[in-house]
C-alpha cells in the first residue's frame, strides 16, 4: 500500500502533522510521500502563496484575522464554481496524473486547500480514498465544501461544531491532532536541561511565535526578559525569522537564549517550566502532550483565536491580553510549581489516522473486486 500526504507550505504545523502520519504509516509498512499540494497548481503559485502567507503572519498578522472572518461570514465564496474553488481545483489533473504514475492507494490531506484539490479530483475522476486531518480546534471555513471519506478531528468536544458545518456524523473520527513520536515521550526536566547545556539551578521559560516568528515577538521577548526574576532564563525560538533574531541579539540581554529554526523544540519543552506562544493548533497540542504549562497570546487571530478559546475554556492554558500582560503573567506562572492541567486529548492521533485509512483503503479495493 502507498499513501500520498498532501501538506501545504503555509506554516510548519501542517508539515509536522504530515510527518507524524507518515511515521505511523511507514511503521505499518505503508510507503509514503509528502507533497506540497500548492505545487500541483504550479511551483510559482506555491512560492507566491506561501511567501505572502509568511509576510502577512510576520508583519500584518491581523490581516489574516480579517480574511478568516470574511471566509466565515461568506461561506459561499468557496462553493464549487467560485473563483477560489476553481483556482485551487485547477491542479486536479496534475494531481491525478501524479497519483496514477506513482501507483498511490490513498491520500491524506493536512490542510483544507489540499482537501479542496482532492474534492475537485474526485468530482472529475470518481472516488479515491482520502481524508482531511483537522489541525485546529475549530471547523475552519471551506471544510464544509470538502468531499472526504473521513474527517479526523482533534477532540470530541468539536463533534457538534463539525456536524453543524455540514459534515455528516458517520464521516467524523475523533483522532486527536497527529504528533511526531518525540512529542509523545518526555524527559525529566533536569535531564533535558543537561542535554541542552542549560544551567540546572535556573528555571526556563520557552517562547515561540510559530515557525515564522510572527507577531509582537520582539516586544514580548524584551518585556518578558525584563520581568523575569534572576532564577529564570528565557529561551526564544525565532524560527525562520532571521530579522527577529538579529533584533533580539542587539538587546544583549544576559538572561535570553536565542534559537533559530531548530529541531530541539521537544527538548526545550521538556526543560521548560512555562511555554509562552501564539495558539497554533500543532504547537499547543505538542505542549499539552509534554505537560508543559501554557501561556497563550493571540498574535494572529482567526483559527488561532478559536484554539486559544478552546484551551482556556477547558482549563488547559492561561491567556494574556497584551505583551505587557504576557510578561507579567510569565514571571508569575513560571515561578509556580506543578504542571498544567492534564488535557483530555488523544495522544495517538497519527496511529488512528494510519489505521483508519489503511482499513478504509482495503475495503475500497475489495469493493472494486481487487485484493486488500
Amino acid at each position: 500500500m502507498k499513501a500520498l500526504i498532501l501538506s501545504c507550505n503555509t506554516g510548519e504545523g501542517h508539515n509536522s502533522a504530515s510527518a507524524a502520519v507518515r511515521e505511523a504509516l511507514e511503521a505499518q509498512g505503508c510507503g509514503c510521500e509528502i507533497h506540497d499540494s500548492l505545487k500541483f497548481l504550479s511551483a510559482r503559485a506555491s512560492a507566491i502563496i506561501s511567501g505572502w502567507h509568511t509576510r502577512i503572519y510576520r508583519h500584518i498578522p491581523r490581516a489574516f484575522n480579517t480574511g478568516y472572518s470574511f471566509a466565515e461570514q461568506h461561506p459561499g465564496a468557496f462553493d464549487a464554481g467560485s473563483p477560489v474553488y476553481r483556482y485551487l481545483g485547477s491542479g486536479a489533473e496534475a494531481l491525478h496524473d501524479y497519483l496514477q504514475a506513482g501507483d498511490f492507494d490513498l491520500v491524506v490531506c493536512s490542510h483544507v486547500f489540499s482537501a479542496l484539490l482532492m474534492t475537485e479530483l474526485r468530482r472529475r475522476h470518481g472516488s479515491f480514498p482520502c481524508c482531511l486531518v483537522a489541525t485546529d480546534y475549530t471547523c475552519s471555513p471551506m471544510v464544509a465544501d470538502c468531499d472526504m471519506d473521513v474527517f479526523f478531528i482533534p477532540h470530541e468536544g468539536l463533534w457538534d461544531e463539525f456536524c453543524g458545518c455540514g459534515v455528516t456524523p458517520e464521516r467524523i473520527c475523533v483522532s486527536g491532532i497527529p504528533l511526531r513520536s518525540e512529542f509523545s515521550q518526555s524527559l525529566p526536566r533536569s535531564e533535558a536541561k543537561s542535554l541542552l547545556g542549560l544551567p540546572e539551578d535556573k528555571g526556563l521559560v520557552l517562547m515561540m511565535g510559530g515557525s515564522m516568528g510572527c507577531g509582537h515577538m520582539e516586544e514580548l521577548a524584551r518585556l518578558t526578559a525584563e520581568a523575569l526574576p534572576e532564577n529564570l532564563v528565557l529561551a526564544v525560538v525565532c524560527g525562520t525569522n532571521e530579522r527577529l533574531r538579529g533584533k533580539l541579539e542587539r538587546l544583549e540581554a544576559e538572561n535570553v537564549l536565542l534559537y533559530g529554526f531548530t529541531d530541539k523544540v521537544p527538548l526545550l519543552m521538556d526543560a521548560a517550566s512555562l511555554f509562552v506562544t501564539k495558539p497554533g493548533g500543532i504547537s499547543i497540542t505538542e505542549a499539552a502532550a509534554k505537560r508543559v504549562p501554557l501561556l497563550l497570546l493571540d498574535m494572529v487571530g482567526g483559527c488561532e483565536s478559536r484554539n486559544r478559546a478552546y484551551f482556556v475554556s477547558h482549563g488547559w492554558a492561561h491567556s494574556a491580553s497584551s505583551p505587557e500582560d504576557a510578561a507579567r503573567l510569565a514571571a508569575e506562572l513560571s515561578s509556580q510549581a506543578g504542571e498544567a492541567g492534564a488535557p483530555e486529548l488523544p495522544t495517538d492521533g497519527a496511529q488512528t489516522v494510519a489505521n483508519s485509512m489503511m482499513e478504509l483503503t482495503r475495503e475500497y479495493k475489495l469493493s472494486l473486486g481487487g485484493t486488500a
